[in-house]
């Protein structure tokens, strides 16, 4: 069995931006035109705004993109390149050919990439008004994001002490980052290890429907002859927490540890993007408004405490492909405050 990559939807995707660049060049030019023989000209003949705007994009597509390395470094290197109309002419035999051999380069050449010296340290995406850097920004952690959890209190090891739940103490009632759930019912039997313990409490909770998808994984921590429940909310960040306040009919929480236990809240991700600010929500850290080179740039901060070090814990490298850059002028040209 032989399986093909099929590109041509990518291609036909090309085709379709060079028709679209092609329309708005001739638009301009109709709008600045000049017809000596009637005298009528163009209703924005000499207006230097639009005139800076085609010049701008036609840099975009003509120069090198900042920061690319190896054989694609332009869009002629992919057949994309002006004829002598100023036209844009698409081959999509060597696009093809090239997005075959190296799909990686291809998007690269395209869209907003991010490389990271730390894989804990992840690339989302970045704003219009971030800027492309090939030597890279330094991330500064200053506080590693957490997940909300519950510690139980001690109970016997049931691998040494078998545990029964029955009818007088089987339901629990959780609240897991500001949802509260049903009484939730484990299944009435004996159990002799807290590995499957743990699982069941896990599996119950997490099909509760008014929880609402705010999973969690519940962990048997083995202490010897006792032992303790662990339950950490799958949430990251200040919203994420595990709480058992309210205790329902034929409660099984004193047997499990759990009116004993203790609450840690998640912790956001706080840190710097090349010294400047940004705002974390969780693992993610953003580059904030008004940052003069980072402004809108998101990575996902996956370190943990122990992880941090004085200084960077990492570089993030960005560079921006023609249709990111694109995108990002059309957004600065067509601002209702600062655009044109």
């Amino acid at each position: 069995l032989k399986v093909d990559n099929d590109y041509s939807a990518i291609s036909k995707s090309v085709d379709e931006l060079v028709s679209k660049y092609n329309a708005f060049a001739d638009f301009v030019d109709k709008q600045m035109a000049y017809n000596a023989g009637t005298g009528k000209a163009g209703v924005l003949l000499g207006e230097s705004s639009l005139i800076n705007l085609l010049s701008d994009v036609r840099n975009s597509i003509t120069n090198r993109i900042t920061g690319l390395s190896g054989s694609f470094t332009k869009l002629s290197d992919v057949g994309i390149k002006f004829n002598t109309s100023g036209r844009l002419e698409f081959n999509s035999t060597t696009f093809t050919s090239k997005l075959d051999s190296s799909p990686d380069d291809i998007r690269k050449l395209f869209l907003a990439a991010g490389t990271s010296s730390n894989s804990y340290i992840k690339y989302i995406s970045s704003g219009a008004k971030t800027i492309a850097n090939s030597s890279g920004y330094d991330v500064n952690i200053t506080k590693a994001p957490e997940q909300g959890a519950f510690t139980a209190g001690s109970i016997p090891n049931p691998a040494t002490t078998p545990l029964v739940i029955d009818s007088t103490n089987s339901n629990i009632q959780v609240k897991i980052n500001g949802y509260l759930s049903n009484t939730i019912s484990l299944e009435q039997r004996t159990y002799s290890t807290g590995a499957e313990l743990a699982q069941e409490i896990e599996n119950k909770i997490n099909a509760d429907v008014a929880l609402n998808t705010n999973d969690v994984v519940v962990e048997w921590v083995d202490e010897g002859n006792d032992g303790h429940l662990k339950i950490t909310s799958s949430l990251w960040g200040s919203n994420s927490k595990v709480e058992f306040s309210a205790e329902p009919l034929s409660s099984g929480h004193t047997l499990l540890g759990l009116t004993n236990g203790t609450a840690t809240t998640g912790v956001n991700v706080e840190g710097t993007i090349n010294g400047e600010a940004a705002t974390g929500v969780g693992q993610i850290l953003t580059g904030n408004v008004g940052n003069e080179k980072t402004e809108g740039l998101k990575l996902e901060i996956d370190l943990t405490p122990a992880q941090l070090v004085d200084g960077a814990e990492g570089r993030i490298t960005l560079t921006k492909g023609f249709a990111a850059l694109i995108s990002d002028k059309m957004s600065r040209y067509t601002d209702p405050s600062t655009g044109i």
